[in-house]
């Protein structure tokens, strides 16, 4: 048979001087590179080689990664009293200006008993509410949960102090294209 195998180059410029990533021998027509910078511009070119030889680098085409930036809440950790139903809120401000593509809410993390009793949402400066969880694990204490629209499951295991990654109730990507910059709110509502 004809085996085909690729190479490719990525660089910081168009012209491939400081190449910054580059495999050959690859089988797949897909590659992951890693450890590029956020907010950056990249050329990739790749080439071809079979039995017959190998064929030139084909053009250049660009892609720009996207930048990513992790902000965590000071005003924590926040009491929830242990009687009557209350509505606890923790208020994360957000600076710097830009467009969300995908946001994820992690280290969501307290002590409390009962968590069945407990509904937790995240609002944008937008006004645009989502529900992280809520009616999880009845009479179970306590709670440390991330939450991705691209996590493998949405079924949090109870106890749900397990510190993975969970689909939430409501999708994340209702924040998509809105604005970070702002005041973000987390809601605990103790039913």
């Amino acid at each position: 048979g004809n085996s085909v195998t690729y190479t490719i180059e990525i660089a910081t410029d168009v012209n491939f001087i400081n190449i910054i990533d580059n495999a050959s021998n690859l089988t797949a027509n897909t590659y992951t590179a890693l450890g590029l910078a956020n907010g950056t511009i990249y050329f990739w070119r790749v080439k071809t080689l079979n039995d017959c030889g190998q064929s030139s680098f084909s053009s250049a085409f660009s892609f720009t990664t996207s930048t990513c930036f992790e902000q965590t809440s000071l005003d924590i950790p926040i009491a929830i009293t242990s009687f009557g139903a209350n509505t606890i809120t923790s208020e994360l401000i957000i600076a710097s200006s830009g467009t969300i593509s995908d946001l994820n809410v992690i280290d969501i993390q307290g002590q409390h008993t009962r968590v069945g009793h407990l509904t937790v949402s995240i609002t944008s400066p937008a006004g645009t509410t989502a529900q992280l969880w809520g009616g999880i694990c009845g009479n179970q204490n306590d709670f440390i949960l991330n939450f991705d629209d691209a996590a493998a499951t949405a079924t949090i295991p109870c106890p749900p102090t397990s510190n993975g990654f969970y689909i939430p109730t409501n999708a994340l990507s209702v924040f998509n294209c809105e604005n970070v910059q702002g005041t973000w709110t987390l809601t605990v509502v103790d039913n």
